[in-house]
């Protein structure tokens, strides 16, 4: 018996048995990335006038503000002036879905007669509220803490800014808390600033928006 040969043959033998256990891991690996790619949703929730936001006002803190085409957060002679409040039906995400990604889009402009740039803070509301009924004076309780800030500068005109609102949406699409909406307010209420914004009333394609990146269950 050639016993060099027989040795040689068993090299290529598990040589390329080895191969192919690395080939069909890559192969699996790859396999399984695209398969998830592919699972990943996006869903983009930009309402018109059937949008749920008002903003309330000190000045006027019984009267509300729900078909008024702005959302404005600010803050004016030391004292809070603004706050804007903003609901998104949800419905259409499965229970269970893994939130990858969630991003708030306001569309809108500082003041110029600011004394500096503002930071809108966004909060998430605790108890249920009415666009059609909203009002300074009745506005629902929220959570202490920010969900995410965002700098506006007091001469922009017409921009996007974005507020990163992923574990709140998983939060609720989970079931952990009730979607009651968020608050939009000046992150320091005792100071001159202001952010004025569409809200889906008005503005046309510049209607806040919404943008969901989830894996169904």
């Amino acid at each position: 018996m050639n016993y060099s040969k027989f040795s040689f043959e068993r090299h290529r033998f598990f040589a390329t048995h080895s191969d192919l256990l690395v080939n069909s891991t890559v192969t699996e690996t790859i396999r399984d990335i695209l398969e998830e790619e592919e699972e990943e949703q996006v869903l983009i929730l930009q309402p018109g006038a059937e949008g749920i936001d008002s903003h309330v006002w000190t000045v006027y803190p019984n009267q509300n503000f729900g078909d008024v085409y702005a959302l404005w957060a600010a803050s004016h002679s030391g004292s809070p002036h603004y706050r804007s409040f903003i609901k998104f039906d949800l419905s259409s995400i499965p229970i269970g879905s893994d939130i990858t990604s969630a991003t708030l889009m306001f569309n809108g402009r500082g003041s110029s007669s600011d004394t500096g740039y503002s930071i809108i803070s966004l909060h998430r509301v605790l108890s249920s509220w009415d666009e059609h009924t909203i009002t300074w004076n009745n506005q629902p309780p929220y959570a202490e803490y920010s969900i995410d800030t965002e700098d506006i500068d007091q001469y922009s005109e017409d921009m996007w800014y974005s507020l990163n609102v992923t574990s709140p949406i998983e939060d609720w699409v989970q079931g952990e808390y009730q979607n009651y909406g968020f608050v939009i307010r000046q992150l320091y209420e005792n100071r001159y600033r202001t952010f004025l914004g569409w809200s889906s009333d008005g503005g046309g394609t510049r209607h806040p928006k919404l943008e969901i990146h989830y894996l169904p269950p």
